[in-house]
């Protein structure tokens, strides 16, 4: 299947958001440039770097054609995605965040998926790595072999299903036809879930998306990056990427996911609120921020279909915020964690604290 397959006429866009990358960022180009698939535009955003990224980068350029390198100040990765988007010039577009890797024949599969079923969206499967399962991860995927691809095609049902049970959250899984993004881009003011808002804004667009059932991406989790970070304006965004998210669905009529993307909003509230309790150092704003969205999502939640726990729980954060999140933490301290995971969403930092503990 896979080997018949040479259609390799249409420019695919890899964009790559990148800040001080020096320890990684050879690797994941090294991944990205070894492709079964040769024609290719690698962009290269380079998002103000402080180290040595910059160098490489240009190193990279010069020892392959296919390498485009941006600079721009550091404006942050939704600013350096925009860039990349703008600057693209393939039929299709898809996007590798800095640390991370792909199996040698993801772009090509992600075409053959594209081309054989003409859908505005694929999606691959992806696998979360640890750091020093880097050997384990080039050893697995260069092995891919014809008999494991099969391609799955839906047409969405705008009028029956939840949009996000159909594309998760985040866009490095995925290969866009160019001319679905169009115009669309991340918006620069959102740092968290800045993914999904993305999607959110291109769901009208959509009406086929293809799946491929083989893992082709890997996600690299370092322990001092990204998700845990302590909490700072940008991380408290994502309670406003999900009103927005909200407001997108609610504008096109897209009723079945609405409620969902409702659930999002609170999802987001209570991360940001139990951020905000576990760091001793983090500025009160957010804290106060959470709560004042707590108390405006109220109604909501007592109107809803929640479970009562799930109602008095949160009622008691919005009311009681500080008395609660004294009796949070000692809870999740002297009780199994996943006890209050069954009533109240318990985010990943939340949890890696109280392991640490």
């Amino acid at each position: 299947m896979l080997k018949s397959f040479s259609d390799n006429d249409d420019l695919i866009s890899v964009i790559v958001p990148v800040y001080n990358a020096e320890k990684f960022i050879r690797r994941t180009v090294n991944f990205i440039t070894a492709q079964s698939y040769n024609n290719l535009e690698i962009i290269l955003v380079n998002d103000g770097s402080t180290d040595s990224t910059g160098k490489i980068l240009k190193e990279l350029a010069e020892n392959d054609t296919r390498i485009k390198v941006i600079e721009q100040e550091n404006r942050g990765q939704v600013s350096a995605r925009n860039a990349g988007i703008s600057a693209s010039q393939g039929k299709y577009v898809t996007f590798v965040d800095h640390d991370d890797v792909v199996s040698k024949d993801s772009i090509k599969i992600l075409y053959y998926a594209m081309k054989t079923s003409n859908a505005d969206i694929v999606q691959c499967e992806y696998q979360t790595i640890k750091q020093n399962e880097m050997n384990h991860w080039s050893i697995i995927h260069d092995k891919i072999s014809d008999t494991d691809v099969f391609v799955k095609e839906v047409y969405w049902n705008k009028d029956t299903v939840d949009f996000f049970s159909l594309l998760g959250n985040s866009v490095w899984d995925k290969l866009f036809r160019r001319d679905i993004i169009g115009e669309c881009r991340f918006d620069e003011d959102v740092y968290i879930n800045e993914d999904k808002l993305f999607l959110a804004k291109l769901a009208i667009k959509i009406s086929k998306i293809a799946y491929v059932n083989v893992v082709l991406y890997g996600y690299v989790a370092y322990v001092n990056s990204g998700i845990h970070g302590i909490i700072t304006s940008k991380r408290a965004t994502r309670i406003m990427a999900n009103e927005r998210i909200v407001k997108e669905f609610v504008k096109h009529g897209l009723t079945p996911s609405i409620e969902p993307a409702k659930k999002g909003i609170l999802d987001a509230i209570v991360s940001v609120y139990e951020e905000s309790v576990i760091y001793h150092k983090t500025d009160t704003r957010f804290f106060v921020y959470a709560i004042k969205k707590a108390k405006k999502y109220l109604p909501y939640v007592w109107h809803g279909k929640f479970s009562i726990a799930y109602k008095l729980a949160f009622s008691f954060m919005a009311i009681f915020p500080y008395l609660f999140s004294k009796l949070f933490i000692c809870f999740m301290r002297l009780v199994r964690p996943k006890i209050l995971r069954n009533v109240f969403y318990v985010n990943p930092i939340t949890m890696r604290f109280i392991l640490d503990e």
